[in-house]
């Protein structure tokens, strides 16, 4: 018979190793953090399988979960997690078919720790605390949810936000700023012609020759699917097109090698700069990058298109 427990007291755990409940003497300080995650350790995700958790964060198959696994092992809502009073977290068992399990226990309801193991269907969960886990830990966290996973630039989300930060500090001191977008010409053609392993190569070979023609200070991002974003801070229109034009030589002087041969690859690069005298948001400069960059495209490729 399977032991499904429900954690009568919160200074109770699972013992690891017999799967017992072991009191803990004294008040518990291992409790998670404010600043705690939840980040899935197997099978490994990327930067989609580590979250902070909020007040309440609902685990499952369904798009709507706030932490979605896309496996058929995962109940549609399998489980919730809940932040006490107290600061702690309290796991839920939603009615799950294969059930919820803190270190190897099956549970229906369970206040876990930093450090806990949290299994759901195939998926192994590891919840790190923000004062008492090793930084790396942390470290391997951060950039689980900051950065591509395929190509090692940051993801769209940390873009969005570090350029949010970036225009209200350049227009709080009257400093330049521009951003970058970039997509590899005739992608969709790569794809059917290399296969989808040749063109994953090709996108990191691509990000790479990227990022080694913007300044260290500057920020690179994959957008959408073939399409990257760069921030370059104290950066005129006049000095933004300097560096466009240097990303787009260094992306079709040479050759990229794959295992079919070396294949030649041609960027069609937008850019907008604050400088040019608009008053514009975050979402509206990037919005002008990505048509300028669709024009730039549209036009044949291999080439820039920045101020009208």
């Amino acid at each position: 018979m399977i032991d499904i427990r429900r954690d009568p007291n919160p200074n109770r755990k699972p013992n690891r190793k017999l799967g017992s409940l072991e009191k803990i003497p004294g008040p518990r300080t291992d409790l998670c953090g404010p600043t705690s995650c939840l980040v899935q350790i197997h099978p490994i995700v990327g930067e989609k399988g580590a979250r902070f958790l909020g007040r309440q964060t609902i685990i499952g198959r369904d798009e709507s979960a706030d932490f979605c696994i896309a496996s058929g092992s995962v109940s549609r809502h399998h489980a919730r997690i809940d932040r006490q009073g107290n600061g702690s977290y309290r796991v839920v068992d939603l009615s799950s078919t294969n059930g919820t399990f803190v270190n190897d226990v099956r549970v229906r309801e369970w206040d876990f720790v930093a450090g806990d193991t949290i299994k759901c269907g195939n998926a192994l969960l590891r919840v790190l605390g923000s004062d008492d886990l090793d930084s790396s830990f942390h470290e391997v966290a951060y950039m689980m949810m900051t950065h591509d996973s395929l190509t090692g630039a940051h993801n769209r989300p940390f873009f969005d936000d570090y350029l949010n930060r970036e225009l209200a500090r350049a227009i709080r001191y009257g400093s330049a700023l521009s951003v970058l977008g970039v997509t590899v010409d005739g992608f969709d053609e790569l794809v059917t012609a290399c296969g989808r392993l040749a063109a994953d190569d090709l996108l990191r070979g691509f990000a790479t020759r990227m990022q080694n023609a913007l300044r260290d200070e500057c920020v690179l991002a994959r957008l959408s699917r073939h399409t990257f974003g760069a921030i370059v801070q104290e950066a005129a229109a006049s000095e933004s097109e300097v560096v466009a034009e240097r990303v787009r030589q260094l992306v079709t002087d040479r050759k990229f090698q794959l295992p079919h041969g070396r294949i030649p690859l041609t960027a069609s690069i937008g850019v907008a700069s604050l400088t040019e005298g608009l008053s514009i948001n975050a979402a509206e400069l990037t919005e002008l990058v990505e048509q300028r960059t669709l024009e730039a495209a549209q036009r044949g490729g291999d080439q820039i298109v920045s101020r009208n």
